[in-house]
């Protein structure tokens, strides 16, 4: 982007003795270049003349008469001041480099008795900008299926900077800061957000950042492929048990009949970590003996972690020790 420009101009009005006058807002960037340019042309007697008033001082200060930037300004404002356009045809334009925050204020150009008004609005832009909670590897933590709220803050800035934050294709806007409070799914995982902060009115946003959603997965339990476990209450039988798709790493338990009774220390469960999507698949193995009262009841198989759990279970179907 060309900093060297002038960034906006929008109309106000301002009371000038018994009438209104309309009076031109420019938008300027500190640092910037800016040219104001007189409507009129010196075309009679005398000269085109700029002058300045800040907001605080109580009489304006003449800044330049005809090409000629005044002699008793200070040196840097001097240096800073140019009488531009075609002098032949009576243009008078004020050039002013290197904008500053000493410079916003009201601008007038006056020749032949006609005066025309324009006001400078200096931005500062803002110094830094950041999604909270986010981590050192541009992560922003959250869980699925529950309440997520993304903010992002811009540091500095005058007037306050425009903020747009873009989640999952949706744009949410806000002053300084702006925020979305979302239940994310399973497929929002990994998806970029991204953060502006700048200033709508003169398209200019200088500051962006990118971070990703970063989901704790529910385990996603694999049904039994059979609903019924045979066996005989003189042997122990063997079952096992798959969780796909946690984070973190599923814990496995195993629950037995009516009373749901904690048989899981008589199970052994392995976890492999999936590369490509970092999240964890966990087997569970149990090796267990019931006798006849348990024919007809549950064998239960419950994957969990911090997220959520899912359950998967069999019927017992226990044959009874022939005398």
């Amino acid at each position: 982007m060309d900093f060297n420009r002038l960034y906006g101009r929008v109309l106000t009005t301002v009371f000038i003795f018994n009438g209104i006058a309309e009076v031109f807002a420019f938008l300027a960037l500190k640092g910037s270049t800016v040219q104001l340019i007189c409507p009129y042309k010196h075309t009679v007697a005398g000269t085109l003349d700029w002058s300045f008033k800040s907001r605080t001082a109580t009489s304006p200060t003449i800044y330049t008469v005809g090409k000629t930037v005044v002699s008793f300004l200070p040196d840097e404002l001097k240096q800073r001041l140019t009488v531009t356009g075609n002098h032949i045809i009576g243009e008078y334009h004020l050039n002013i480099s290197n904008i500053r925050e000493s410079d916003q204020g009201t601008y007038e150009c006056l020749t032949g008795g006609k005066i025309d008004q324009q006001a400078l609005n200096v931005i500062v832009g803002p110094t830094n900008i950041s999604i909270e909670n986010e981590t050192s590897d541009n992560k922003i933590p959250g869980k699925e299926g529950q309440d997520m709220t993304i903010k992002c803050t811009a540091v500095g800035g005058q007037p306050q900077p425009d903020i747009k934050l873009v989640i999952l294709g949706f744009t949410y806007t806000g002053d300084q800061s702006a925020q979305h409070t979302f239940k994310p799914q399973r497929t929002n995982d990994g998806s970029a957000i991204t953060c502006q902060a700048g200033y709508t009115e003169i398209n200019f946003y200088p500051l962006i950042t990118e971070a990703y959603i970063h989901l704790m997965l529910k385990p996603i339990i694999t049904p039994f492929v059979s609903d019924t476990l045979s066996t005989e209450e003189t042997k122990s039988f063997e079952v096992s048990c798959l969780s796909t798709g946690s984070r973190p790493a599923a814990s496995m338990h195993w629950l037995l009949g009516q009373k749901r009774i904690d048989v899981t220390s008589n199970s052994s469960s392995q976890s492999n970590k999936e590369p490509s999507t970092q999240t964890y698949s966990v087997t569970s193995n149990l090796k267990y003996r019931v006798d006849r009262s348990y024919n007809g009841q549950k064998l239960i198989c419950r994957a969990s972690n911090v997220v959520d759990y899912m359950e998967t279970l069999l019927t017992l179907n226990v044959k009874c020790k022939s005398n």
